[in-house]
């Protein structure tokens, strides 16, 4: 499949596929993780807020370090969980039905944050892989499976003049179908091999309208990173 223009021009913004083919592994710190979704689903009674986390792109691994306490490493990898020796897979058919009202653990809050900070982390790179088609100049559409380790099937990205992520519109399945999102992506680490927005602000969704409602907001702050050789 041909790679569409504007998904082009956002991957050399990103850094380019030579840079994100070369990185191995990134941590980054979670300084802030609040707003209404964390809250309505346990942060802070239920699960305690991930302080770091570590992906290595070469296996589709995100470890939470030191979480859910000092002691432990909580695992997501390609749809999987594990933690001390427990491992569920396929975490995704937990959140069944009626089951998605509960309050979350620190398993279910791991699967969520591990796929989505997967996510973040590997668009626009990931898109080249996907079923796309490109909505406008500035918006690429991604079609999935139903059930795939990711926030839904149909997700819409929209890319600034320079080729930056700047919106990711989305529902949030494992929350609820009502739960529509436009995602806000600033603050861009310049100083990593591939550009990383670090400041992230969730809104309602109606239809295409973003609303003022903020539903979630994060600071994160990546703080070390491996790379093979690559040339500048």
């Amino acid at each position: 499949m041909a790679t569409l223009p504007l998904l082009e021009q956002a991957i050399a913004a990103h850094g380019g596929r030579e840079r994100f083919n070369a990185l191995q592994q990134v941590r980054v710190r979670v300084e802030h993780l609040g707003g209404m979704i964390p809250w309505l689903t346990g942060l802070g009674k239920s699960y305690p807020q991930p302080a770091e986390f570590q992906v290595d792109f070469r296996s589709g691994r995100v470890s939470f370090l030191r979480y859910p306490n000092e002691h432990s490493v909580t695992v997501y990898q390609r749809g999987g969980v594990s933690c001390d020796g427990r491992e569920i897979p396929d975490y995704r058919r937990r959140f069944d039905g009626w089951s998605k009202r509960r309050r979350w653990d620190p398993s279910d809050a791991a699967y969520f944050f591990g796929y989505a900070f997967w996510d973040y982390l590997t668009i626009p790179y990931s898109l080249e892989n996907a079923s796309i088609t490109e909505a406008s100049n500035d918006c690429i559409v991604r079609v999935q499976p139903e059930g795939t380790d990711s926030h839904s099937a149909v997700q819409r990205f929209y890319f600034d003049r320079s080729g930056r992520l700047a919106r990711h519109d989305y529902r949030a399945d494992v929350i609820g179908r009502i739960f529509t999102g436009a995602h806000l992506s600033t603050d861009y680490a310049e100083h990593t091999p591939i550009l990383f927005a670090q400041t992230r602000r969730v809104y309602a969704r109606v239809r295409a309208l973003r609303t003022p409602v903020s539903v979630l907001d994060a600071r994160l702050r990546v703080v070390s990173w491996e790379c093979s050789e690559y040339e500048h």
